[in-house]
């Protein structure tokens, strides 16, 4: 029980007030440890963004506040020394539950209905609320105990005051500078907790519940951080360990990431490195030189396109990630030199432990910055340095919704153009929804005010059809000259690659929609151009499970390996059935499968969650045209057109289910109608070649000809 503060005042004055100005010092260092170990924690699930640096400050703060009235309150009451070792005790346990917190706040699918600041300063209240509110309680129960120990009210006060400041300042450094990067985020979080246990002794010797505690705090650390194998599946039940799945080979905190490498459990001779939240490179053991990523495809098959196969070249790569772009350059491209900059050394030391990278000839690994590093390079070449310039330029440095913002300026992009050649290659890859397009808008805008030609790509598993609602990784390429990609096309091997190629409708369409700015360094609010994006990809709640099931189906999907895509599909519905995106790519994979009637089921899931969307009834108009239901295909293109009136592809369907049906004229105005919607639409070029070839028959008493049947 804690003891009324009249007794307070049979305290012999003067005394030393070494004893509160410790506590002052290590309350304050652990607030700083604690809030600097929120940004780790809470970019697992939402990465680094000025969203969480917001929201994590702005929580802190206020509940420093909180703590600091209630803390007043709780001076003039109790005890000072009885009252401290109270808040100590509290304030370790609820340092020992922010990790399980964490946990629970990601996952927790009511969250998931709010906009993307407000899931997040949420999720921050949730975890860190509670353990600020209880830190900053402490400082007026110690400004009283200073007090009744000192004369000397100002003074006292001001020492009080420097020595918490300078605890934030040690807690600060040695935890962003040594305790992160040397311990990980759990240890150091709980050997915060064990250190508030150790100061409630320290400040109430004689009572009973510190102790208690302590005992308990050594239990919880045990669990925590044993090797005994009873005490692993017992840490990891009670949530008192970062949970490691079978077949982990790498896991560590850097002060950047956590970075964490494991087999794939469907395909052990794959390997996948996750940088927080996001898988960000994969590499296949058998095949360590294979892209295993569409945009790498994109980027491999722009260089051929620009360069001759084979042909050396000068390559710098801004993103190290698994290195396996570097890899397959240098494999594909004897002697060339690729100069890769990846500012995270964990990043590669996990690469040469897990993904095979081994030093080699002409591959060149600096670990700084890229924005830091291409300033270097600029000012060492003006100052007379020879540094050869670069053929191609690849910014690989985005993860998933963290954007550096400093990358995707017009300031970089001038740094970059100083450092290539007059025929180099610049290509960017981000993440968007091309309905929305802010982001990949504006990056386009900002890339035409330093180089005149830009061209656009959206890697997809689905060949050239661009489902305007869908997210997808863009890949933007920028060259002082014409790149003349449309020879794309020309090589059986970058076919697929030509298909998806944004054409300069899409990009006019895009940039008269989406208002896009030009990034500068004084403003590059990358957060909110993707803040619908994001939004749109976490709505209807969800889950973590699913949207890693759906993402490992595209990835079959993606390699062709369908009947593990259909798999991967219907566990992420199972997990989640509101799923629209996996119900609406279940129906591809079938119709791949030639499973008709579970394609057209998968379709109409998809309607029946969005009714409002056109890409369903799209689909199921191309599979009425595949089992030659045309009336019924001309029913669903036409549903389609209703809801999205400018897609093309819906009216060339259109025009193709009326074509068959001997409808000619209006067959003619719908291809028409989406050839002026978009002019470089090879297909439907030719069907409406195709329909007046079969209009000019019918005119001259000659018969029918074939009516156009593909897309």
């Amino acid at each position: 029980m804690i003891e009324a503060a009249k007794s307070d005042a049979n305290i012999r004055r003067p005394q030393s007030i070494a004893v509160p100005c410790i506590i002052a010092f290590v309350a304050s260092a652990a607030v700083m440890i604690v809030e600097l170990l929120a940004f780790r924690l809470v970019a697992r699930w939402f990465g680094n963004s000025i969203f969480a640096t917001t929201s994590i400050i702005g929580v802190v703060l206020g509940g420093l506040a909180i703590g600091n009235y209630v803390g007043g309150l709780l001076a003039d009451r109790y005890r000072a020394g009885r009252c401290l070792s109270a808040l100590f005790v509290l304030a370790s346990a609820a340092c020992f539950a922010v990790p399980i917190l964490n946990k629970y706040a990601g996952a927790w699918s009511a969250l998931s209905t709010l906009t993307l600041p407000q899931r997040i300063a949420s999720h921050v209240v949730f975890v860190f609320m509670l353990p600020a509110l209880l830190l900053g309680a402490i400082g007026p129960v110690v400004a009283r105990m200073a007090l009744l120990r000192s004369n000397r009210v100002g003074r006292t006060v001001g020492v009080v005051y420097a020595l918490g400041a300078l605890g934030s300042i040690v807690g600060t450094f040695a935890c962003g500078f040594f305790l992160i990067p040397q311990f990980g985020n759990y240890v150091v979080i709980q050997a915060v907790a064990a250190g508030m246990a150790l100061m409630a002794i320290s400040c109430a010797a004689t009572h009973w519940p510190p102790y208690a505690w302590t005992g308990a705090t050594a239990a919880l650390l045990f669990l925590g951080q044993s090797s005994a194998s009873w005490a692993v599946d017992l840490g990891d039940t009670l949530g008192l360990r970062e949970k490691l799945t079978e077949g982990v080979l790498f896991d560590a905190d850097s002060e950047y990431s956590h970075v964490r490498v494991q087999v794939d459990a469907d395909h052990p001779t794959r390997r996948r490195m996750i940088l927080d939240k996001l898988c960000h490179s994969v590499m296949d053991s058998k095949n360590p030189h294979a892209l295993q990523y569409g945009y790498e495809r994109v980027y491999a098959a722009v260089a051929d396109c620009v360069t001759k196969p084979g042909q050396p070249i000068r390559v710098l790569i801004l993103g190290g990630g698994g290195y396996t772009h570097p890899r397959h350059i240098l494999h594909m491209r004897p002697g060339s030199y690729v100069e890769v900059v990846e500012i995270d050394p964990v990043v590669t030391r996990a690469a040469r432990e897990t993904f095979g990278l081994a030093p080699q000839q002409g591959l060149e690994i600096v670990h700084l910055d890229a924005r830091q590093h291409l300033t270097d390079l600029v000012r060492r070449r003006a100052a007379g340095e020879a540094i050869p310039l670069f053929d191609f330029v690849y910014l690989d440095a985005i993860n998933d919704f963290s954007v550096p913002f400093h990358l995707m300026t017009q300031e970089c992009h001038q740094l970059i153009a100083e450092l290539m050649s007059d025929s180099a290659v610049y290509m960017i890859n981000m993440v968007d929804i091309y309905a929305e397009g802010r982001l990949l808008g504006s990056s386009i805008r900002t890339l035409r005010r330093t180089f005149p030609f830009v061209e656009g790509f959206f890697a997809s598993f689905e060949g050239d059809r661009l489902h305007h609602f869908d997210r997808y990784t863009f890949v933007l390429a920028a060259s002082r000259r014409d790149m003349q990609l449309d020879r794309l096309k020309d090589s059986p091997t970058s076919r697929a690659i030509a298909k998806q190629q944004l054409t300069p409708a899409q990009f006019d369409t895009l940039l008269a929609r989406c208002n896009p700015l030009v990034l500068v360094d004084d403003h590059a609010p990358m957060e909110f151009l993707l803040m619908n994006v994001v939004q749109s990809s976490r709505k209807a709640g969800w889950n973590e499970d699913a949207r890693k099931a759906y993402s490992q189906g595209n990835a079959e999907f993606e390699q062709n390996r369908v009947p593990q895509a259909v798999e991967y599909y219907r566990e992420a519905i199972r997990l989640d059935p509101t799923m629209y995106l996996a119900h609406l790519n279940l129906g591809l994979a079938y119709i791949e499968l030639g499973q008709y009637d579970r394609a057209n089921e998968a379709f109409r899931a998809a309607i029946d969650i969005q009714p409002n969307r056109a890409d369903p009834f799209v689909n199921l108009g191309g599979l009425s045209m595949r089992t030659h239901d045309y009336d019924a295909a001309c029913r669903h293109y036409e549903e389609a057109i209703a809801r999205e009136p400018k897609d093309a592809h819906a009216h060339n369907g259109l025009g193709m289910a009326l074509a068959n049906l001997g409808r000619l004229t209006e067959a003619r105005a719908a291809i028409q109608r989406a050839i002026e919607l978009q002019p470089d639409y090879p297909a439907a070029v030719r069907n409406l070649a195709q329909v007046d070839a079969a209009i000019a028959s019918r005119s001259s008493g000659r018969g029918t000809a074939t009516a156009p049947a593909g897309d």
